[in-house]
């Protein structure tokens, strides 16, 4: 996780603690210190999504793909 979020501050050019509360959902990385995110992302990507959304890359559809179903 710690090199997740230092890749993406470097690239945005802020700190690693704006980094985390602005650009990253929370529940993605409670997803991700939970496994959730790995399971999903390895068994989860569904096809219907992808086709739907063609035009976006594939990070976009898999964090759209993770988001999804939990928008309450």
């Amino acid at each position: 996780m710690v090199a997740a979020i230092a890749h993406v501050w470097k690239k945005l050019g802020n700190t690693p603690a704006v980094c985390r509360k602005s650009y990253i959902h929370p529940q993605v990385i409670d997803a991700y210190l939970d496994g959730s995110l790995i399971r999903q992302i390895n068994g989860e990507i569904d096809k219907a999504l992808q086709a739907r959304y063609e035009h976006l890359t594939p990070e976009e559809s898999l964090v759209l793909a993770f988001l999804k179903p939990r928008l309450i």
